[in-house]
């Protein structure tokens, strides 16, 4: 009897627990769904949008956002603003930025922009450093990746309404709608926005050089053409030329004389500009598919115009916006013979 008693408790305990961690877990689920800090399924209503964390909210922004223009890319985006580009191009502009990115998240981040159907018209940029290979790279770890936001299936929707993760960002969310000092976090132009993380000047981007920071060229071996190539292939070509109608003008964005120095140095500068070329030929029979060419403007020697040996001014932003605009620095046709021996005039 003794015996059966102590498992009726058991039992008892189990199911107990069991009825908890359900109710738990149901309110959890109730309170990520009702919140929905990353706006998996809508635009908050009760509470402001809470600019953090890109990797995690930029699906919903893609999906949930009013806008006719989208502006991806990788952190080479950070000096465009939204408004920046409406007040050149007209129109409502959605800046889905992934700093660090790799070819294959810059995939990722592009798919539920084009699935929204709601682009005519995407700047997108290509930094050959986030093409570097292998093609299927991942800027971080696989874990890193919030694939629960970007994909649809029941599993995906179980971990984002599950999740204490999500629990815990809504909670901040709701908390910096109350108590926020950086009322930026609110503002859309200020997303993903590098002048709020950095200062600009000569000094401190040959300081950032001589650190090596960022780190760019680990294994110049990841920056040959063929695995640039593949990495643009596979990943983002085919959405590139399935996207219909939508205008996409594609830019190779401007890099300081250090940056090319490093390049030099490893051996890979024509093979940039053979990517660069194999870009243009792979969308030349498509009207809708512009390529331009702002790699080595004649500012790049000027070191005030960075904060490091990437990343510029939101003034020489402005200036590339104007000219996508008005279609200046768009290239038909590239020879990656001349290419190289311009950089190394300049430097």
């Amino acid at each position: 009897m003794a015996v059966v008693a102590l498992g009726l408790l058991a039992v008892g305990h189990f199911v107990v627990a069991a009825a908890v961690t359900g109710v738990v877990f149901l309110v959890v689920g109730i309170l990520n769904y009702a919140i929905d800090p990353y706006q998996k399924y809508r635009r908050p209503t009760r509470h402001r949008t809470y600019y953090s964390r890109p990797r995690y909210l930029n699906p919903g922004l893609a999906r949930h956002d009013d806008y006719d223009i989208a502006l991806v890319g990788s952190s080479m985006i950070g000096s465009f603003s939204p408004g920046m580009v409406e007040a050149e191009m007209g129109g409502t502009c959605v800046k889905i930025p992934v700093y660090g990115a790799s070819g294959r998240e810059l995939k990722m981040t592009l798919e539920p922009v084009l699935a929204a159907g709601k682009a005519k018209t995407i700047l997108f940029t290509l930094d050959h450093y986030s093409l570097k290979g292998p093609w299927d790279r991942l800027p971080f770890t696989h874990r890193a990746v919030p694939y629960q936001i970007y994909r649809r299936h029941l599993p995906a929707h179980l971990r984002y309404l599950l999740g204490f993760d999500t629990l815990a960002q809504g909670i901040k969310v709701l908390r910096k709608n109350r108590c926020c000092r950086k009322q930026e976090r609110f503002d859309r132009n200020h997303y993903g926005w590098h002048p709020d993380d950095t200062d600009y000047g000569r000094e401190i981007a040959i300081s950032k050089w001589r650190k090596n920071d960022p780190v760019l060229i680990k294994d110049p071996a990841e920056h040959t053409f063929d695995e640039m190539r593949k990495c643009y292939d596979e990943n983002l070509l085919p959405l590139i030329r399935s996207a219909g109608d939508i205008r996409f003008l594609l830019f190779f964005p401007t890099y300081s004389v250090l940056a090319w120095a490093d390049a030099d140095r490893a051996g890979i500068v024509y093979h940039v500009f053979e990517l660069q070329s194999h870009v243009v030929a792979s969308v030349a029979d498509r009207e809708n598919i512009e390529v331009y060419d702002f790699q080595a403007r004649n500012w790049i020697t000027d070191l005030d115009n960075f904060s490091d040996v990437i990343h510029f001014r939101p003034e020489r932003a402005k200036e590339l916006l104007v000219d996508l605009n008005a279609g200046r620095g768009r290239v038909t046709v590239v020879d990656p013979s001349e290419a190289p021996a311009m950089i190394r005039r300049t430097l």
